[in-house]
């Protein structure tokens, strides 16, 4: 068999926790509510965490078998942000989605909201390692980049107002276990959201920003690992033709404003210029210097 055991889904505490509930009684009190006759279920997904303390009911007992009771029946903590852990078996009512089912819980223990955020900070940052492009933290916004397993950096949110965000860099060289801030604006004052944040080695590194409506981008570059920012300029006085798509529209050259981030290829970066996030058909630059100048390459058209 491949079956992989899971000490989260043992079958002994569904037994245990049905052993000390009074779970029968719970039942009769629901016949006796309601006139139909009504199918009652119990459900068992092993060790469960739960934000609300809503149906929760403490049932002591040693559901992990250990010899000792452990856990808390304080779910009033809960009213501050957390989460808690523990197993637990469901009474319920399928048919009635308005009968808030009981939720007998054993040994739970009360994860607060600053160790969830630590675990999950722990998380991003393992999986912003295992990708060759960066990651954003779809809790908070905060976009990752990992060159090696120490060296990293990271755009936090620190304001955000109508779908815009101001950022600060911060840098890591522990792979995660410390973070230092080296700029606090990187942006230089421009709000948006993040679209792409990477580095090429511990010096050279492109951080873009984009609006709300993503109509529009902008790149920005860093020569000293972060700690200083400067807006990405293309010649676009250079350009001397555009795609067929945009003529038809009545597009001219400077509707040609969203900066796709940089796409590397040997020892050349390539930027794509459109009109916004969603067109494919653009403007081509290139650099062989490190985004120090780009070339005018023509352009790519994808559309028919």
């Amino acid at each position: 068999m491949n079956g992989e055991y899971s000490d989260d889904m043992r079958l002994s505490p569904m037994i245990e926790i049905l052993n000390n509930s009074d779970w029968t009684s719970q039942v009769e009190a629901w016949a006796e509510t309601f006139e139909e006759q009504q199918i009652y279920e119990i459900l068992y997904m092993g060790r469960r965490s739960f934000s609300s303390e809503e149906g929760l009911q403490y049932i002591s007992g040693d559901a992990d078998g250990d010899g000792t009771e452990t856990g808390t029946g304080n779910f009033t903590q809960l009213r501050s942000g957390g989460e808690i852990v523990g197993f637990e078996v469901s009474l319920h009512i399928p048919d009635l989605n308005s009968v808030t089912p009981v939720r007998y819980i054993m040994e739970p223990e009360y994860v607060s909201q600053q160790e969830l955020k630590q675990e999950n900070t722990m998380q991003q940052v393992e999986d912003a390692k295992d990708t060759e492009s960066w990651t954003v933290d779809q809790s908070d916004g905060t976009m990752y980049f990992f060159l090696d397993e120490n060296n990293g950096w990271r755009l936090v949110i620190t304001d955000a107002a109508a779908g815009s965000r101001f950022y600060v860099m911060e840098k890591t060289m522990d792979g995660g276990s410390t973070w230092e801030c080296i700029n606090d604006d990187p942006f230089s004052g421009q709000l948006g959201v993040a679209e792409g944040l990477i580095f090429y080695d511990e010096n050279f590194g492109v951080a873009g920003i984009t609006g709300a409506s993503q109509s529009y981008s902008r790149l920005y570059v860093t020569r000293d690992g972060g700690r200083a920012f400067e807006e990405m300029k293309l010649p676009m006085d250079l350009v001397s033709e555009l795609p067929q798509i945009a003529i038809d529209c009545g597009f001219t050259v400077e509707d040609f404003d969203y900066l796709n981030m940089p796409e590397k290829g040997d020892d050349t970066l390539t930027i794509t210029v459109t009109t916004d996030a969603a067109e494919k058909d653009g403007i081509v630059f290139q650099s062989t210097d490190y985004g120090a100048t780009w070339e005018y390459k023509g352009l790519v058209q994808i559309a028919n």
